[in-house]
């Protein structure tokens, strides 16, 4: 079975493309590492790349870069960013690349991994039944919430004039957003073949799509995540540790605002934030719509950090807490499910279908800082409670994401759309 991924990661061929070795990798690169050690998948995997180059074999895996346009250079990147935010012409250029990978490869299973790039139009131009899409995030409803907890005329009026000098800030992110959120909704139209993992991808994929098929698979996790388990820890303060990313939906003015409260109530804590620095948007904004300094004792801000070195922050704090807007099934959220940790999230997204309230960890309604910090401090004062909560979020995460289960049901799903596809051309015979 010839199986042809379009993904945004070259997953284990980022060590032939950069002369790096993957340090833990993604869950995509751990997706592929397992489905390559079954002798029935033939995998390939397109992806797109800033120079021209010729497809190849590497460990044996088949690798077809896609020229990305406008990213060999800072000049181009510019052009790039200006004319994505007002137009659709780099897709016209991209999309009969992508089609030629189709053509040339002939697989019998098109899998494409997320409605954020535009991989999913190639549906508008080839059979679509043999095609499936994986649920990653939903950018529609991404956009109801982009400014729902820092307000766009906060962003607007704070924002570094260099970024925007650059199209590099947060509205002029936001515009090209908006632009990616109507070319997923034509996706959705034409792929028929849907696969997620939570009840919010599978209602939201079903609004965008009345006729599409549902498929449940579920996300391997990066493997170092595996081999640790997390244990109780006597700090000084009560440590509490986050994930932020991209996106101003990730509730950085929330901890800010948790934080504040804990601060007046004399909780004794340190709030560590791994993935983004104190020089941050996102904190700048928060900062100035809250008045919590940045740089408070209380709150350290860490940077990006590898697999390893997140792990250890991990195993060393007394709490995870999600404080997200939107979410579907974040990875940051089972990874710290998958140690065993004590957690607190919000109730958004897909959560609730990820982590049993009450049983596996606890939540609270979105932007709601005071309950956040009162569940903080229940934390410390019920510990063993949720020490045990971490230990039933271990077990259930360990069978969610275990990789040969994993695998199992994408080959499943991938057998199906094959048989379907050929009862169908049986019919037309």
């Amino acid at each position: 079975m010839k199986i042809l991924w379009f993904a945004n990661t070259p997953c284990e061929a980022e060590e032939k493309l950069t002369g790096k070795p993957v340090t833990g990798g993604g869950w995509l690169y751990a997706l592929s590492q397992e489905m390559k050690k079954n002798p029935q998948v033939e995998l390939h995997i397109a992806f797109y790349w800033g120079v021209p180059m010729e497809p190849f074999l590497y460990s044996g895996i088949y690798y077809h870069p896609v020229l990305r346009s406008g990213n060999g250079s800072k000049i181009g990147r510019y052009i790039y960013r200006l004319r994505s935010q007002f137009s659709d012409c780099y897709d016209a250029v991209e999309i009969p690349r992508l089609l030629d990978v189709v053509s040339s490869t002939n697989p019998d299973v098109i899998h494409i991994h997320g409605s954020e790039e535009n991989f999913g139009l190639i549906a508008e131009h080839i059979d679509s039944r043999k095609i499936c899409m994986s649920v990653q995030g939903i950018l529609g409803p991404y956009k109801n919430k982009y400014f729902s907890g820092i307000p766009k005329e906060v962003v607007e009026k704070n924002s570094p004039f260099i970024k925007r000098l650059l199209l590099d800030d947060s509205i002029a992110s936001f515009r090209r957003f908006c632009r990616k959120t109507s070319r997923e909704k034509r996706i959705y139209r034409k792929i028929d073949n849907i696969i997620g993992r939570t009840k919010w991808d599978e209602m939201c994929s079903l609004a965008l799509n009345p006729e599409r098929k549902y498929y449940t698979c579920n996300e391997i996790l990066r493997s170092d995540f595996f081999k640790k388990e997390w244990a109780p820890t006597s700090n000084e303060k009560f440590k509490i540790v986050s994930t932020i990313s991209f996106g101003l939906w990730k509730g950085v003015e929330v901890i800010f605002q948790a934080a504040k409260i804990l601060e007046e109530a004399g909780f004794n804590f340190e709030w560590n934030v791994i993935g983004i620095t104190a020089n941050d948007e996102k904190a700048l904004y928060s900062e100035k719509m809250t008045s919590f300094n940045r740089d408070s004792l209380n709150v350290k801000f860490l940077g990006r950090m590898d697999s390893s070195r997140l792990i250890e922050q991990m195993m060393s704090s007394n709490l995870f807490v999600q404080v997200s807007r939107i979410e579907n099934s974040p990875n940051t959220l089972c990874e710290a499910m998958l140690l065993g940790m004590p957690i607190i999230a919000s109730y958004v997204g897909g959560t609730a279908s990820m982590m049993k309230e009450g049983i596996e960890g606890n939540m609270y309604q979105e932007g709601e800082p005071y309950v956040l910090a009162g569940l903080i401090m229940d934390c410390e004062k019920n510990y063993a409670k949720y020490v045990e909560m971490g230990k039933n979020a271990r077990a259930h995460a360990l069978k969610r994401h275990n990789p040969q289960n994993v695998a199992q049901e994408l080959k499943r799903i991938y057998e199906s759309i094959c048989l379907s596809n050929e009862r169908v051309n049986d019919m037309r015979v």
